[in-house]
């Protein structure tokens, strides 16, 4: 009786875990979907989030973070500006509303990673020292994923404008502490220098 018992929670325990595969597989279908669609909005923007997420992942695994971790990150990355979909393209006084837009999409998402990457999202406009929006957070108050995604979203669009490595790195040099949150900060500047080697 016991050993049926631990068999039968055994198959359980697999078909829940083989679910939240196949649902983790599906809401990436989702996300990419997503992605593509906001690229076809706004000219430059799938490529824009592909980049961030490679530099969210990157960081996050220079920081230590396990592997669910640097796949959440790069999962934010891809959805940090997906809120923009739900912005009519002439309704800039509304702007700053994508952050919370961003959060209700992904909320969306009922999988296991959907709340940390949907905290990214919201609060990926939040600067280190409390200066940022929605919420005015500051610091550690701001989710680590939002963190990143700071960091590697201005680095990016900075690229894209043009800017070089240098200045970009001493942008975010000037920055640190007040904008980004310092560690992330150096570990963009590794990740820049390398790329210039």
């Amino acid at each position: 009786n016991w050993v049926e018992k631990k068999n039968i929670k055994h198959r359980l325990e697999n078909r829940i875990y083989e679910e939240n595969i196949r649902l983790e597989n599906i809401s990436m279908k989702v996300m990419n979907t997503m992605v593509h669609a906001l690229g076809a909005k706004i000219y430059g923007e799938e490529e824009h989030l592909k980049q961030v997420a490679e530099y969210a992942r990157e960081i996050a695994l220079r920081k230590g973070l396990d592997h669910k971790m640097c796949m959440n990150a790069y999962n934010a990355g891809l959805l940090h500006e997906i809120g923009m979909a739900a912005i009519p393209d002439e309704e800039y006084d509304i702007f700053k509303t994508y952050v919370d837009k961003g959060y209700e999409i992904v909320g969306m998402l009922r999988t296991s990673s959907a709340e940390s990457i949907a905290e990214a999202v919201h609060y990926h406009r939040e600067n280190y020292d409390g200066s940022g929006y929605p919420s005015g957070l500051k610091k550690s108050e701001i989710p680590l994923l939002a963190r990143i995604i700071m960091v590697a979203d201005y680095t990016d669009r900075h690229l894209r404008r043009g800017e070089s490595s240098q200045i970009v790195i001493y942008k975010l040099r000037t920055l640190s502490g007040y904008k980004f949150d310092p560690a992330d900060a150096r570990i963009m500047e590794n990740i820049l220098n390398e790329s210039n080697q």
